[in-house]
C-alpha cells in the first residue's frame, strides 16, 4: 500500500510505502465526514479538504521519526499527536492542506501530562515579552499551517493531584492554524497560549472543565497576534485571580506595535456555579475574567453571541467580564450575549473601560443586544455594571443599543461615565448613543440612578424603557431634574451641569409643579389629548437655575408608565416652537411590538380583558440643537390617564328612517367609539327579531335578514349603515351581542351594543282589493278584484309580475280567472280589474276559495313581498239580495212602482190571467247581507229573464243600497201564451 502526499505542484511524489504506516498518514480525495461531536451544545463546520491527512492511533507523547517525510510515525511506528504536529510544522504547507485527525480504529483517551520536558515539544519560556508568567515551554506547539481535529475522542491534560506541567498545553505561534473538537485539555499553566506570531488562529467546537484551581488559564493572546478567534467552547474551572490567573487574557501588547489584531470570542459558554470552592481539590466555584486586557492594546476586539452562568458567585476574586482598564482598543464590539445571574463586587464592573486614572483610549465600542438576568451588584456610587473611560472621550463613536438589563439586587447604577469634562454647563459632542434598552430593578439604593452620566458633556440617551421595579421618585415632578450635584433615584441623572448640560425638560401641562392633577386625561378612541410645554412656560418652577433650556425644534420621547417608570416607549415628536401644543398619542394595544419586551403578566397601557385605560404618560426632551451630539434630559413628569380602547357600540334606527315606514330597506345605524375593522362586521354579526303586527298577512313568512352592512362615507369606520328586510308587515328589532366585532386596533367590544330606539316597523305595500267577496255560480259577469299599492307606497321602479293561483275547491267547481299574471305597470299604481267567475252548479253556501299570490321584479321593494291573497266565497244564489216579483192588473197609472201598486189589482198566487191582458210587475230588491257580509250595497243591476220587460230584460238599475234598505223597480207587458202564473223570483 502506498501513502501519497497531494504535492504542491501537478507531478506526483513517490515516499515511502509501509502497510503499517499507510494507517495514519493518507491522501484525502473527498470531503471529510462531520464528526460526532460530545461537547453539549457543540456543532461541527467542516473545513475545505486538505491535501494531507495524518491520523492519530496513539497517546504516547513521542517525537516523530523522520520529520518532513509526510509520514506520521515515532520510532514504534506509532503517530502520536505530537509526531503528527511535528511533520506538519516541517512540511510548513499552505493554508488547509494538512489536516492532524483520528484514526477511525482508535479509541482515543487522554495523553497524560507530565513535567518531564522530554514530552514537551518546546522547552523554553514561550512568555518573553510577556507580563504572565509560568508557561516555561510548549507539550504541543504548531508553528505552520494546520488544521488539528480531535474529533472529541483525545484529551490532553495532567492527573488531577498534579500541579503542573509548568508549559502551555498548546502554543500556537504560526498562520492558519485551527483546532477542532479539543475537550478537556489543559496543563498546570496555559490550555491554549496564542504567540506574538500567530495569524488567523482559530480554536472552536470544544469543552473544557478542570477539576481544580492548577490549571491557570484558558487562553493567552499574545501582542502581535492578529485574526484570532475562539468559538463554540463550553469552558469551566481554571484558577482566578486579577493578575495572571482566569479564563482569557491579553499579555505582551503594551505599544501600538505589538497590538493584537483582532481577536473574537463567539458562541463560547463560560460556566461557573452559585457556590463551591476554587482550590487544589475542586473548581466547583471558580469562575474568571473571559476577556483581561488590562494596559494592553487591542485593534478589534469581538465578544458576540457567548453565554456567561453564575459569574462570581461563589467568591470575589475582582474579576470582570471584560477588563479593559488602562488599555488601548481600536473598535469594541460586544454584542449578542447572555449573561445570566452574575455578580459585581465593589470596585469592580462586568464591562470596566476602567476607573479614574486608568480609563482605557477607545476609538468606537458597540455593545448591543445582550441580556443580564437577575444581576446583584454591591453599593457603589461612581460604578456601573458597564463602566466607560473615567476621565476619557471616545475617539469614535460609542453605541449602547439594545440590551435588557434586569437586576436582582442592584444597589449602584447600571450604566456609568464619569468623562472628560468639569461640573460646568456642558453639551459638547461626546458621540455617545445609549438607547432602545430596557432596565428593571435598578436604583435599589435612595441615591443611585440607573443611567448615570457625569461631566460627560452632550449623551444622547433615549427611547430607553424601565420596568416597575426601577427605582424613582414618588413625586415625579423631582424625576426631572435636581440641583447639581446633588443625589436622587432617578431612571437617568445628569448629576451635574457638566452631564447633558443638565438640560430641562418639556412636561404634560396636565400635572402641575406642584404635582397636582385635578382629572385624569381621559382616552377618545384609544388616543389621549396630551398637552405639553416646555420648561420655560409661565407655570412650570420645577425648571433647574442655571441648566440648559432646549431649543427648537425639539424632539420629544413619548412613555407611558403603570405608575412612575417608563416601561414602554411610545414615539417621538417633533415640536417646532417653544410654545404649548397638544400631542395626539396613540395607545398600544395588547400584541403592539412596542409591549414585546415586558414581562408575562405586566401592566399594559390598555388591558387586554376589558380595554380600560390605566397608567401615565411622561417625556423625555432630545436637544438635537446641542452640536454633533443630541443632548438628552432626565424623565419628565407623569400624566395619569383613564378612558377605554375596547369599541362602545349603539345600533338604533337610522336618523333620517321613516317609522313606519312602506319602504322595503329598513335602515339600522351601528356606531362605534373606535374605529372598527370593517372585515369584523358582517351581517351573521347583527341579530334581528321580526315581530307580527295588525297588517301582517302570514307570521310564518317574515324572514327578517340583513342585506348590506356598509362603513358610512367620512365616518373613519366609526358608523355603518345596516339595512334589513323583511317579507311581510313586521317590527324589526336589530341588535349586536357582545364579542362580535372588533376595533381597527384589535379589541373586540366586551358589551352588547347599547340602544335607545332599535324597531322599525315596516308595512307590506300591497293590498288586494276587495279582499273576500261572493260568487254566485253561474253568474256570467263574476266578480272583478284588484291588487295595489297603499298610499305613499314606493313607486315600483320596474314592473311588478304577480302569479294567481286558485286553490284545490276553487278548481272544482269551476272557479277562472281573467288572468293568472296580473300586472303593474311601473306608472300605476294597481293591476287592471281580474274578473273570478264560478261554474254552474249546485255548491254549499259560504264556499270558501283561495286565490294566492306571488310577485316578483327587478325592484328589490317589492320582490318576493307577501301577497295577500283574494277569498270568494261560494253561492247558488247571491246571498246579499233579496227580490220579490209581483203581478198588477188594471192598472191606470203605470208611471212608478208605488202608483201600480195604488193604482193595480195584485194577481195573487193562483190568480189566471187571460190573453192579452195588460200586467204590471212590482220588483221589491232588498239588502239582506248580514255578518261576514253585511256591507252596503252599489250598482245593483236587476234583470228578468223575461227580454220584454224593462229594457231587453234590464229592468233597472239601483245606485246604493244599504243594510236592511229596499227599493222598487217596475216593468209593464201584455200576457202571450208562453206567459205563465207570476211568482218571486
Amino acid at each position: 500500500m502506498t501513502a501519497r502526499i497531494a504535492p504542491a505542484a501537478s507531478r506526483p511524489r513517490r515516499v515511502r510505502t509501509s502497510a503499517r504506516l499507510a494507517r495514519w498518514s493518507r491522501p484525502v480525495a473527498a470531503v471529510l465526514a462531520a464528526v460526532a461531536l460530545v461537547a453539549t451544545g457543540i456543532t461541527a463546520a467542516q473545513s475545505a479538504t486538505p491535501q494531507l491527512e495524518l491520523l492519530v492511533n496513539s497517546l504516547n507523547t513521542t517525537a516523530d521519526a523522520n520529520p518532513g517525510d509526510g509520514i506520521c510515525a515515532d520510532a514504534a511506528g506509532e503517530c502520536t499527536l505530537r509526531a503528527a504536529i511535528q511533520e506538519s510544522n516541517t512540511l510548513n504547507r499552505a493554508a488547509d492542506e494538512i489536516r492532524i485527525g483520528m484514526d477511525p480504529a482508535f479509541a482515543g483517551g487522554r495523553i497524560d501530562l507530565t513535567t518531564s520536558t522530554s514530552t514537551w515539544m518546546r522547552t523554553t519560556s514561550v512568555y518573553s515579552g510577556g507580563s504572565i508568567g509560568g508557561d516555561g515551554g510548549a507539550i504541543f506547539e504548531v508553528t505552520a499551517p494546520v488544521i488539528i481535529d480531535l474529533e472529541h475522542k483525545v484529551t490532553a491534560a495532567p492527573v488531577s493531584t498534579l500541579d503542573g506541567p509548568g508549559a502551555a498545553a498548546f502554543y500556537l505561534n504560526g498562520s492558519d492554524i485551527e483546532l477542532i473538537g479539543v475537550d478537556n485539555t489543559y496543563s498546570g499553566e496555559t490550555a491554549f497560549y496564542v504567540g506574538p506570531n500567530a495569524a488567523n488562529v482559530t480554536i472552536r467546537d470544544g469543552a473544557v472543565q478542570t477539576a481544580n484551581y492548577y490549571p491557570e488559564r484558558f487562553l493567552v493572546v499574545r501582542g502581535g497576534a492578529s485574526n484570532v478567534t475562539v468559538r463554540n467552547y463550553d469552558v469551566a474551572g481554571f484558577a482566578s485571580n486579577n493578575s495572571e490567573w482566569g479564563w482569557g487574557w491579553v499579555d505582551g501588547a503594551t505599544t501600538a506595535a505589538t497590538a493584537v489584531t483582532s481577536l473574537t470570542i463567539d458562541n463560547v459558554r463560560y460556566n461557573a456555579n452559585l457556590s463551591g470552592s476554587c482550590d487544589s481539590s475542586s473548581a466547583t466555584g471558580c469562575s474568571s475574567t473571559p476577556v483581561q486586557a488590562e494596559g494592553q492594546h487591542v485593534n478589534q476586539l469581538t465578544f458576540t453571541n457567548n453565554t456567561v452562568t453564575n459569574f462570581n458567585r461563589a467568591g470575589d476574586n475582582n474579576n470582570r467580564l471584560l477588563n479593559l482598564r488602562n488599555a488601548t482598543v481600536g473598535t469594541v464590539l460586544w454584542s449578542g450575549n447572555t449573561i445570566t445571574n452574575p455578580r459585581q463586587y465593589s470596585a469592580d464592573s462586568l464591562i470596566d473601560f476602567g476607573v479614574s486614572g486608568a480609563g482605557a483610549t477607545v476609538g468606537s465600542f458597540t455593545i448591543t443586544d445582550n441580556v443580564f438576568t437577575d444581576v446583584q451588584v454591591a453599593s457603589e456610587e461612581m460604578n456601573g455594571i458597564i463602566r466607560l473611560p473615567a476621565n476619557k472621550s471616545i475617539s469614535g463613536t460609542g453605541l449602547i443599543s439594545g440590551n435588557t438589563f434586569l437586576a436582582g439586587d442592584a444597589q449602584s447604577q447600571a450604566i456609568y461615565w464619569q468623562g472628560p469634562y468639569s461640573d460646568a454647563v456642558n453639551v459638547s459632542a461626546s458621540h455617545v448613543v445609549i438607547e432602545k434598552n430596557y432596565f428593571d430593578g435598578w436604583g435599589d439604593n435612595s441615591s443611585r440612578s440607573t443611567i448615570r452620566m457625569y461631566q460627560t458633556g452632550a449623551v444622547t440617551v433615549r427611547q430607553n424603557t424601565f420596568g416597575t421595579t426601577t427605582g424613582t421618585q414618588t413625586n415625579t415632578v423631582t424625576e426631572e431634574g435636581t440641583a447639581s450635584g446633588s443625589y436622587a433615584t432617578t431612571m437617568l441623572s445628569n448629576w451635574s451641569y457638566g452631564a447633558n448640560g443638565k438640560m430641562n425638560t418639556w412636561f404634560p401641562t396636565a400635572r402641575s409643579s406642584a404635582n397636582v392633577q385635578s382629572a385624569n386625561l381621559t382616552a377618545q378612541r384609544c388616543t389621549i389629548d396630551l398637552e405639553v410645554a416646555p420648561p420655560s412656560d409661565s407655570a412650570n418652577n420645577a425648571d433647574i437655575s442655571g441648566s440648559r433650556y432646549p431649543a427648537t425644534p425639539v424632539t420629544l420621547d413619548l412613555y407611558w408608565t403603570a405608575s412612575r417608570t417608563a416601561e414602554v416607549y411610545l414615539e417621538s415628536v417633533q415640536v417646532a416652537s417653544d410654545a404649548r401644543t397638544t400631542l395626539q398619542v396613540e395607545l398600544p394595544l395588547p400584541g403592539d411590538e412596542r409591549l414585546d419586551h415586558l414581562p408575562d403578566g405586566a401592566t399594559l397601557p390598555v388591558d387586554p380583558t376589558t380595554g380600560a385605560v390605566s397608567g401615565g404618560l411622561r417625556l423625555q426632551t432630545q436637544d438635537p440643537n446641542a452640536g454633533d451630539t443630541t443632548a438628552s434630559s432626565q424623565y419628565s413628569r407623569v400624566a395619569l390617564i383613564d378612558g377605554t380602547c375596547q369599541p362602545e357600540l349603539t345600533i338604533d334606527q337610522a336618523d333620517d328612517q321613516n317609522d313606519p315606514t312602506l319602504a322595503r330597506d329598513l335602515h339600522f345605524t351601528v356606531r362605534s367609539s373606535m374605529a372598527l375593522d370593517p372585515a369584523s362586521l358582517t351581517a351573521e354579526d347583527l341579530a334581528l327579531t321580526a315581530t307580527a303586527t295588525a297588517d301582517t298577512i302570514d307570521a310564518a313568512r317574515l324572514n327578517p335578514r340583513v342585506v348590506s352592512v356598509t362603513p358610512v362615507a367620512g365616518s373613519d369606520n366609526t358608523e355603518f349603515d345596516v339595512i334589513a328586510r323583511v317579507d311581510d308587515s313586521a317590527t324589526v328589532t336589530a341588535s349586536l351581542g357582545a364579542g362580535t366585532v372588533t376595533s381597527e386596533l384589535g379589541l373586540a367590544n366586551s358589551q352588547p351594543a347599547a340602544s335607545t330606539d332599535n324597531q322599525i316597523t315596516f308595512t307590506n305595500p300591497l293590498v288586494v282589493d276587495p279582499p273576500k267577496f261572493t260568487l254566485v255560480t253561474g253568474e256570467p259577469n263574476g266578480k272583478d278584484y284588484t291588487i295595489g299599492l297603499r298610499p305613499g307606497a314606493p313607486e315600483p321602479g320596474a314592473e311588478l309580475t304577480f302569479t294567481a293561483t286558485v286553490d284545490q275547491t276553487g278548481v272544482t267547481h269551476g272557479v277562472a280567472l281573467s288572468t293568472t299574471s296580473p300586472v303593474i305597470a311601473v306608472d300605476a299604481e294597481q293591476t287592471d280589474p281580474i274578473t273570478v267567475t264560478a261554474a254552474e252548479g249546485q255548491v254549499t253556501a259560504n264556499t270558501r276559495v283561495v286565490i294566492a299570490h306571488e310577485v316578483s321584479s327587478a325592484d328589490p321593494n317589492y320582490d318576493g313581498l307577501v301577497v295577500p291573497s283574494v277569498t270568494p266565497h261560494l253561492f247558488a244564489t247571491d246571498p246579499t239580495v233579496q227580490i220579490t216579483k209581483r203581478a198588477y192588473t188594471e192598472v191606470t197609472d203605470s208611471s212608478s212602482p208605488a202608483q201600480i201598486e195604488a193604482t193595480g189589482t195584485e194577481a195573487l198566487s193562483g190568480t189566471r190571467l187571460v190573453d192579452g191582458q195588460a200586467v204590471c210587475w212590482v220588483y221589491t230588491v232588498t239588502n239582506v247581507s248580514a255578518d261576514d257580509w253585511a256591507t252596503s250595497l252599489t250598482g245593483i243591476t236587476v234583470t228578468d229573464s223575461d227580454t220584454r220587460l224593462g229594457t231587453g230584460g234590464v229592468i233597472g238599475t239601483i245606485g246604493t243600497l244599504g243594510i236592511g234598505e229596499q227599493q222598487k223597480l217596475s216593468a209593464c207587458a201584455v200576457l202571450i201564451p208562453t206567459d205563465t202564473t207570476a211568482v218571486t223570483p
